[in-house]
């Protein structure tokens, strides 16, 4: 009877006062690297809590929390970023917080490592709007920066912008292109293409950034991966040029191996042909729950 009545006590205490669909996940990682003959280990960790509820009137809305410490220089639990409030509808979805931008949300096409990908990076968002589809396979984004966000959120550094992209699929290819543009005339574009069959991946992107004096900075990225079974054997080749000078040119190696329960063993390398002694290798084991 105690043991009723305090089981009763505590469910009492913890439950939800209305109908919420709470999940946690998160992520792992024991990294071993070496650059150039200098060792390190790194503990990646990552956890989410996520939440959800649909409404009377057929409207969802979710939120979720992503806290870590995933880096050397961090000590101790620190706010991960990517926090948001999302709600859903006939409308499309409308993700508000730090949330990926227009450019952001369809980019990294060619991405394949898990710790040494150079890949390219689109600037987050305050708020982002996916519309409903209006056909099979399509996908088209909205988004919007403030003057000012919270300090967790990469939408501050050029202040106020609008942007959109718009992604499609079909058989197989996936075709994207996307624009945001700043109130003080910054400006990033991406265009990217993807084809999947039978295991083999190719993809190949370009991100530009161009600042308010005119001044072009390309990335462009190329991946190709080959999945059987548990296996994955991938190469990325990632260049970044301004001003018509190269400044890195990364060509990255990837092996994966699923252990099966969440977990994945990997090995890695990566070089920097405009950076002397930038061969790096890592070795990691993944666990994602």
């Amino acid at each position: 009877m105690k043991k009723i009545i305090a089981a009763a006590v505590a469910t009492a205490f913890v439950a939800p006062a209305f109908a919420a669909d709470i999940t946690v996940s998160g992520v792992g990682e024991a990294i071993f690297i070496d650059t150039a003959g200098a060792t390190s280990t790194q503990i990646d960790q990552n956890v989410t809590i996520a939440a959800s509820t649909e409404m009377a009137n057929g409207m969802t809305i979710a939120t979720d929390i992503n806290i870590g410490a995933d880096a050397s220089t961090e000590y101790g639990i620190f706010n991960e970023g990517g926090n948001s409030v999302t709600i859903s509808g006939a409308f499309g979805k409308i993700d508000i917080g730090d949330t990926s931008g227009a450019v952001d949300a369809i980019d990294d096409s060619t991405s394949t490592a898990k710790e040494l990908d150079q890949g390219t990076d689109g600037n987050d968002a305050a708020v982002l709007w996916t519309l409903p589809s209006l056909t099979e396979g399509l996908t088209v984004n909205i988004s919007m920066n403030t003057d000012s966000s919270t300090v967790d959120a990469d939408t501050s550094s050029a202040g106020a912008a609008a942007g959109m992209s718009v992604k499609y699929s079909a058989s197989g290819v996936t075709v994207g292109y996307g624009v945001n543009e700043y109130d003080t005339n910054i400006e990033e574009q991406i265009y990217n293409a993807s084809y999947s069959m039978s295991g083999i991946k190719v993809g190949l992107e370009t991100l530009k950034d161009t600042t308010a004096a005119g001044v072009e900075t390309k990335q462009k990225a190329y991946g190709l991966s080959y999945t059987t079974g548990d296996l994955l054997l991938g190469v990325e080749t990632q260049e970044t040029s301004s001003a018509g000078s190269v400044s890195t040119d990364y060509t990255i190696y990837t092996v994966q191996y699923s252990l099966g329960g969440g977990v994945t063993a990997y090995i890695e390398t990566s070089d920097d042909a405009k950076t002397v002694n930038s061969d790096t290798t890592a070795a990691g084991l993944e666990f994602k729950f």
